[in-house]
């Protein structure tokens, strides 16, 4: 009896196993002792020229920072005196300015007060000056509305007008007795019959009186 014929089987091919993964210590597996500590002493070498760069690198970094703050505070400086100096030179400017106010003030004064008969030109400073003024051309003005309030308050630091003759004859007054009580003038005083004493005594007195007027009036 014949065999029965078979069916050829096909082979089916195997996959490769993969390499086994590189193990690191044989990179180093064919070196020599020597060899490695030579490897190592440049590994070190290399590392402490790193160290030296960076360091390098880092001095020269705080090198230029320093400059460049040297040089703003140099320059904020040379800006700080500038303004310094500018101010200086505003305030002299300012200081000009004021004495030449108060001089023209003091020579206008001068002249209004002679001519409304101020006795003593040392009480100019006595008058009130809150009220003068500059305009915009550089002209003082209120002197004169000034001197005139002062002298309706102070009338008898002034020149009184000259009175009529005395009457004579049947026109004089019958004289009166005195005071035996000095009494003390209300009205205008007239200095121009004063003793040099009584005048000088009055013009302390009103002098006292003005710097008492200018401390009240500062105060307040």
């Amino acid at each position: 009896m014949a065999d029965a014929p078979t069916t050829p089987t096909s082979t089916v091919p195997q996959t490769p196993p993969a390499p086994p993964a590189p193990d690191p210590s044989d990179e180093f597996s064919n070196y020599s002792q020597e060899e490695l500590k030579a490897l190592l002493r440049n590994t070190r070498s290399e590392a402490a020229e790193r160290r030296r760069e960076n360091k390098t690198l880092k001095e020269q970094l705080e090198s230029r920072q320093a400059q460049d703050a040297e040089a703003e505070r140099k320059r904020l400086e040379e800006d700080g005196q500038y303004k310094a100096l500018a101010e200086k030179e505003q305030k002299r400017a300012a200081e000009i300015e004021a004495t030449w106010r108060q001089r023209v003030i003091g020579e206008r004064l001068r002249t209004v007060a002679q001519s409304e008969g101020l006795l003593d030109l040392e009480l100019i400073a006595m008058v009130p000056k809150e009220n003068i003024t500059f305009d915009a051309s550089g002209n003082v003005v209120g002197v004169e509305e000034a001197v005139k309030s002062y002298k309706t308050a102070k009338p008898m630091l002034f020149k009184q007008p000259q009175r009529g003759p005395a009457p004579t004859g049947d026109q004089a007054p019958t004289p009166t007795a005195a005071p035996t009580t000095p009494v003390e003038p209300t009205g205008p005083v007239n200095v121009m019959k004063m003793t040099a004493e009584e005048y000088r005594a009055h013009k302390e007195k009103t002098l006292r009186e003005a710097k008492v007027e200018l401390s009240r009036r500062s105060v307040a």
